[in-house]
């Protein structure tokens, strides 16, 4: 199956119609459900690659050619969602994908950073909801207003990897590829906002989750590094794990001790309190790049060479899923009223 390939230029106004919906059924036949060849969740990657892959196995897509890559997704609540990339890139969505949106920072902004992760705050209403970005450079953008407007929070340093915020957006943590970790602070009436460094590390770091419910924080990188918090992202310790492969992305359950990650090699490292267990997918020997996962234990992997895994059991067990693309994947989410895991 092949799909049509749109222009760079076709971002700038209203964009990929149809993007994260399905084409095989008619919208207009109200006998028709919508599944299950619906996307049932969403992937970006190099090259412009946006794919939408049902419960059934079908997939829709825009592949933009000679697009810049796409680097993160995250979507919020039913109809919402962001994604991020190369040159500035800020896509948004209202309709679940219908139709997407080329968003636009403001002055303060420099122009075409490269936003490499993007975190809405869970417990912010849809369509007023707090977001925060981040990428080249130290760059750093905050929404209250659902991406209508932003602030620029300064003070953080080196090309920023990853993102996680509070549920209520007030404040985020940031990692780093030159190993730092920075806790941002929203602006308030008080203060104009800004960045502590909380964490300085000697490698690279790619990843940062946060739980919903309490103050633990996750950060993942290279050669193996896991980094634990439990005040929020004051104070870190190392996990130490039997891997030296990259970690380059994590999720951190919010109602149990479970960290999961995955990595190079298809490396995916599931941690509680029983210890750290480490497989590595065969069908993943490119690397993973990003990881969703749901309350419920459902969720995927990413990555190089069109690599997509599945999960129904939060990383236990994991089936591959053929897709039409080898382009790098870089993100996957999909749109849910419950909360990651």
């Amino acid at each position: 199956m092949r799909f049509k390939p749109w222009t760079l230029a076709a971002l700038s106004s209203l964009l990929l119609a149809g993007a994260c919906t399905g084409d095989s059924n008619d919208p207009g036949d109200p006998n028709d459900p919508g599944e299950p060849n619906d996307p049932d969740f969403w992937l970006v990657g190099d090259g412009g690659t946006m794919l939408g892959v049902s419960v059934g196995g079908a997939t829709t897509g825009y592949p933009l050619e000679g697009a810049l890559d796409l680097l993160a997704i995250a979507c919020f609540g039913r109809d919402t969602a962001y994604v991020v990339g190369e040159g500035g890139t800020i896509l948004q969505t209202r309709d679940a994908g219908q139709t997407w949106a080329a968003l636009t920072l403001g002055e303060a902004f420099p122009t075409g950073p490269g936003w490499r992760a993007v975190a809405p705050a869970e417990a912010t209403p849809e369509g007023a909801e707090t977001v925060w970005i981040v990428g080249d450079a130290g760059v750093v953008g905050r929404s209250d207003d659902g991406g209508r407007s932003w602030t620029r929070i300064d003070g953080p340093s080196g090309q920023l990897r990853g993102v996680a915020t509070e549920p209520s957006g007030a404040a985020a943590l940031a990692v780093s590829a030159t190993g730092e970790i920075w806790r941002l602070h929203a602006p308030s009436d008080d203060e104009p906002g800004g960045a502590e460094m909380v964490y300085d590390g000697a490698l690279a770091l790619f990843g940062v989750a946060l739980a919903a419910h309490d103050d633990r924080a996750v950060a993942v990188g290279a050669g193996g590094t896991m980094l634990r918090s439990d005040d929020g992202g004051l104070a870190w310790t190392s996990v130490e794990l039997a891997t030296t492969r990259d970690l380059h992305a994590v999720r951190v359950a919010g109602h149990e001790p479970l960290s999961v990650a995955v990595g190079a090699g298809g490396v995916v490292v599931r941690v509680s309190d029983g210890g750290a267990e480490i497989d590595e997918i065969a069908d993943a020997e490119q690397g993973l790049y990003a990881l969703h996962l749901r309350e419920d234990g459902t969720g995927q992997a990413v990555g190089a060479a069109g690599v997509l895994l599945r999960t129904d059991d939060s990383g236990h067990t994991w089936q591959t899923v053929a897709l039409p693309s080898t382009a790098t994947l870089r993100g996957v989410d999909d749109f849910h009223e419950n909360g990651h895991l």
